[in-house]
């Protein structure tokens, strides 16, 4: 999948149990002409460095990425999230 759109927030940096760098940060996209969705993105190892070097809130970008979804439910509610992954090989 394609995504054209600006960050929300600059990348927000962890580290796996071993060390590896995750970047996750806030992407927004046009659905129309009136209407923004917006996609938490996750990034690992080598893009998620790039990503900590490079990107900064209200940068445009293209991303390709697989897209997940993901649903939990509370006792008073249903919440949803969409997430889209690096192509990058997910820390073990």
């Amino acid at each position: 999948m394609h995504f054209n759109g600006k960050l929300g927030d600059g990348p927000d940096i962890k580290y796996s149990q071993n060390g590896d760098p995750i970047a996750t940060f806030s992407l927004a996209f046009r659905l129309s002409k009136d209407k923004t969705g917006w996609v938490k993105v996750v990034c690992f190892n080598k893009t998620a460095e790039v990503a900590e070097t490079y990107l900064h809130k209200g940068a445009t970008i293209l991303l390709s990425a697989t897209l997940d979804y993901n649903q939990w439910e509370t006792h008073n509610d249903i919440g949803d999230v969409e997430s889209l992954f690096s192509p990058e090989k997910q820390p073990d």
